[in-house]
């Protein structure tokens, strides 16, 4: 398995798994941030589908790692609810689909210090790049009823 499954030679059952290797492998990307949703890192095969950075990104805002400064977006409002303790949910467009995601409160000792997020990239039939307009202010994503509600993108 390409050194990324190790096996015990006395049982033959895989006895480890190397992470950050199947992880760079996926279509997905796992972060974690502190209390104030400064991020302290990320990784994951998903990254470049979505345009961010793999490296260098502690203690950047959250807001600007995933390159949406709108306070009242409803991905940073459910990273909010994460910190508050809830599990929350997370839609992430790309050019070849959606990057579904799940996020949980980061706990240490009990406490909650931060959050962590999992998102796995689903590609539709129809890539997302077809569905790019160009109009007079620059280029939208054609977003369907129920898109715009899940993400808070505006579908204009």
């Amino acid at each position: 398995m390409n050194g990324i499954l190790r096996h015990d030679t006395s049982s033959g059952l895989p006895s480890g798994l190397d992470l950050s290797t199947t992880l760079a492998a996926m279509p997905a990307v796992v972060w974690t941030t502190d209390l104030q949703l400064r991020m302290t890192g990320s990784m994951g095969g998903g990254l470049p589908a979505l345009g961010l950075p793999s490296d260098g990104v502690e203690g950047m805002p959250l807001a600007e790692f995933f390159q949406d400064v709108r306070p009242d977006s409803k991905l940073i409002q459910s990273h909010r609810r994460a910190l508050a303790g809830e599990t929350a949910s997370c839609a992430l467009p790309s050019l070849r689909g959606w990057f579904r995601g799940v996020l949980q409160p980061l706990r240490e000792d009990g406490e909650v210090v931060g959050v962590v997020g999992l998102a796995v990239e689903e590609i539709p039939p129809v890539p997302m790049a077809s569905r790019l307009i160009l109009t007079d202010d620059g280029v939208r994503l054609d977003l369907s009823d129920a898109e715009t509600e899940e993400t808070g993108y505006p579908r204009r």
